[in-house]
Formats: C-alpha cells, sequence, structure tokens
C-alpha cells in the first residue's frame, strides 16, 4: 500500500507516517473474509539505523470455519491437557473464541478473528495454569472492552515464536490492544508481527499498542518484529510497568 522512510533521502516519496500505523483488521461475516496488515521493517543504513516501513494488506478468504455469534460464550474452553489449532478459524464469538484456565495450547496455523469481549481477551483470554504457544497462525479483527484485544494472559506463560497479531483493539480504557500479560506470566517474543494493532484510550494508566505488561509478569524481547501500533495514551509499541523486562 506504500512506504514510509524515516530519514528519507530528499527524492524519495514519502507518505504520512500516520497512515502506517493502527490499521484495524475487518472481518466480513458475510464475505467470510478477513483483512489485516502488517507493517513491514527494514533497516536501510546500518550506520545511522535508519529504517524504511511498508504497510502490506493480506485478504484471505476463510473456510473451516466455527462461528460463535450465535451464543455468549466462549467458542472453546481449554482446562487441562493439550488443545493444537493447525487450521480453520475461530470467528464471531460474543465472549471471546477461547477461554482457558489450565493446560497448554497450541497454535500452528489457522485464524482467530472477529470475536469480541465485554472483558478482557477479545481473541484468547487464559488465566490459572494454562500456558499457550503460537507457532504460526493469524490472531485478528478481535476486540476487548477492557484489556487485550488480541490475546490477555494473566498465566503460566506466552510464547509467541511465529505468527501475525493485527488489527485488534482495546475499544474502552484499558491497555494492550496486541496482547496483555500480568500476574506471574512470563511473556517470551522470539519472533512474527505483533502490528496494526490499538488501545484508543487517551488515559495515560492506558497503554501498550501493541503490548502491555504489569504486575509480576516477565517480557523477554529476543525477536520479531512489533510495529505500526497505535495508542492513544502512552507506549505505542510496547508499554511495560512489569518487574523484568529484556531484550536480546
Amino acid at each position: 500500500l506504500g512506504d514510509v522512510n524515516l530519514h528519507a533521502d530528499m527524492d524519495y516519496d514519502e507518505i504520512a507516517a500516520s497512515d502506517m500505523v493502527g490499521r484495524k483488521a475487518v472481518y466480513d461475516a458475510e464475505k467470510s473474509l478477513l483483512t489485516y496488515y502488517v507493517t513491514e521493517t527494514a533497516i536501510v543504513n546500518t550506520n545511522t539505523g535508519s529504517t524504511r516501513e511498508r504497510l502490506v494488506e493480506h485478504k484471505v478468504s476463510l473456510t473451516g470455519m466455527i462461528d460463535g455469534s450465535a451464543g455468549n460464550s466462549p467458542i472453546i474452553r481449554v482446562n487441562s491437557g493439550s488443545m493444537n489449532m493447525n487450521g480453520g478459524a475461530l470467528v464471531g464469538c460474543n465472549d471471546c473464541a477461547i477461554y482457558q484456565t489450565g493446560g497448554m495450547m497450541y497454535m500452528y496455523g489457522g485464524y482467530i478473528c472477529g470475536n469480541r469481549n465485554s472483558g478482557s481477551g477479545g481473541g484468547i483470554n487464559s488465566s490459572g495454569d494454562g500456558a499457550i504457544c503460537l507457532k504460526g497462525g493469524v490472531i485478528a479483527a478481535n476486540e476487548a472492552a477492557i484489556d487485550g484485544g488480541g490475546i490477555y494472559v494473566e498465566a503460566d506463560s506466552l510464547y509467541v515464536y511465529e505468527g501475525v497479531i493485527s488489527g485488534n483493539a482495546c475499544t474502552g480504557n484499558g491497555s494492550g490492544g496486541g496482547i496483555f500479560a500480568r500476574g506471574r506470566t512470563t511473556l517470551t517474543i522470539e519472533s512474527g508481527y505483533i502490528t496494526n494493532n490499538r488501545c484508543d484510550s487517551l488515559s495515560y494508566d492506558a497503554g501498550g499498542g501493541g503490548i502491555f505488561t504489569t504486575g509480576q509478569a516477565i517480557l523477554k524481547l529476543k525477536g520479531g518484529y512489533v510495529t505500526g501500533n497505535y495508542v492513544g495514551g502512552g507506549g505505542g509499541g510496547i508499554r511495560s510497568s512489569a518487574s523484568v523486562m529484556s531484550m536480546t
């Protein structure tokens, strides 16, 4: 859709940086169509650290869907054992797509999109002894009225090895448009994109367009991309008031 070059040369056509951030994903239930955006980034000058961002639009015709719009409870509950998601789509739920209180959830592929929650965790809400491992797939176009538009986690751990978390939003005064982590959670990012998520609240107490961590949560950034996220308060990409944050 276009590039923006930070520290651009005079002869380079720039577009407004504001057009590159916070592009909410859209799930069209009638057409079973998901549209989401990834703000890709590349270093163009290693001496100055200047980068070039490119907004890429993705349109996906979804198949193999489980639609939760007819009810007011999660599509899937994980209390123990192991759940593997390799494909398909969880869509349209009014109380988060996946509610986890224990066990292990692996996501290798598929889509969690167009879900919402009047509380926290539009796509996934994980608490207790639960653990999540994302190795692929897309979590997009989900909304939470409070915290964690894409994922809310107050559990054992969340590992992001691959995949895309894009265009999710907190619609109220909450935090963490893409991911909200609190309690004793260890959040590890090794690869993938956390991109174009939004936290619209203007309150300084809210924040973290891409990621918000608080309490005793531990945030480990080992790789991946946190790009194009938007916040009305503080911390467009990441806001951390947790006990530990490390970048390696």
